[in-house]
């Protein structure tokens, strides 16, 4: 007999749908992805721990479910839930970045960002209670949030944290939340371009420890990159991170726009939206 448990993991009813099971595999392998957590070696570790469980669980889920039914999560790509949470899915594409204007934003995931203003600070924008006290930096980046109310009229949002169900508060300026970025906006990307050679000319930055961010010495004008994987951007004005192979097969990142979402309208003057940025062909062969 399967364990309640298992359903409890992928945060399910008992009974749920082959597809509402592989769209809670789908959003729990996006959230707990360890490399949402690179910049913490002993998050990263909690993640991979967290990701064996829940693969876990879907298998022996799917594996009791009667035959023809399982629906398994190879092929992110073809299938996405709809912004309302209904079950019709429609195929991604280019056009899957839609703008989400905030009074919409319920039932939408930010996911924390990394930022270095954040770690002696904190995020200012989200705190405990309405009024409280600012949640820490330490504790909550790359962590998710749902947003279950949305009060217009007060610039207030009300949050849950996916991983302990804490309930907090963000406060909204000008349609925008300071250092949050919208989960879709990357799982999205991720699905539509990971494995994609894609075409450039933005500079390409790398990590360095000790160092900090630099850029690769890349060649001039357009060159290919690969996309390895797309991971949360530094913060809301970049928040999707495109980790990129370049020719010489040194690794670095991008960060850039996918939607208008929680972005500024100052920020969306910038040319740093991915049609900005880049190419999904080499233009000089056209």
């Amino acid at each position: 007999m399967l364990k309640e448990e298992d359903y409890n993991t992928l945060d399910i009813e008992v009974g749920a749908s082959a597809d509402e099971i592989t769209a809670a595999y789908r959003d729990l392998v996006a959230v707990w992805h360890p490399d949402n957590f690179r910049h913490s070696p002993r998050l990263q570790a909690k993640a991979e721990a967290k990701l064996k469980k829940i693969s876990l669980a879907y298998e022996r889920i799917c594996g009791l479910k009667p035959p023809g039914q399982e629906t398994r999560p190879d092929d992110s790509r073809s299938s996405a839930q709809g912004t309302d949470g209904s079950e019709e899915a429609e195929p991604l594409n280019e056009n899957s970045f839609p703008n989400r204007p905030v009074t919409t934003w319920v039932g939408e995931r930010f996911v924390f960002l990394h930022k270095e203003i954040c770690q002696e600070y904190g995020y200012m924008s989200v705190r405990r209670t309405k009024e409280g006290e600012t949640v820490p930096y330490q504790e909550f980046v790359g962590r998710v949030a749902k947003v279950t109310r949305v009060e217009p009229s007060e610039y207030i949002i009300k949050l849950v944290l996916e991983d302990t169900g804490e309930k907090v508060y963000g406060t909204v300026s000008r349609g925008v939340i300071e250092n949050m970025a919208l989960v879709a906006d990357i799982e999205n990307a991720r699905a539509l371009y990971v494995g994609t050679t894609l075409w450039t000319e933005a500079l390409v930055y790398a990590y360095v420890e000790g160092v900090g961010e630099r850029y690769l010495d890349t060649p001039g004008g357009l060159f290919p990159v690969e996309v390895i994987d797309v991971v949360p951007g530094s913060d809301e004005e970049r928040p999707v991170r495109f980790v990129v192979r370049i020719p010489s097969g040194g690794e670095g990142y991008v960060d850039v726009q996918m939607s208008d979402t929680n972005i500024s309208s100052g920020a969306r003057k910038y040319n740093i939206r991915f049609e900005e940025v880049f190419h999904r062909e080499n233009p000089d062969d056209e």
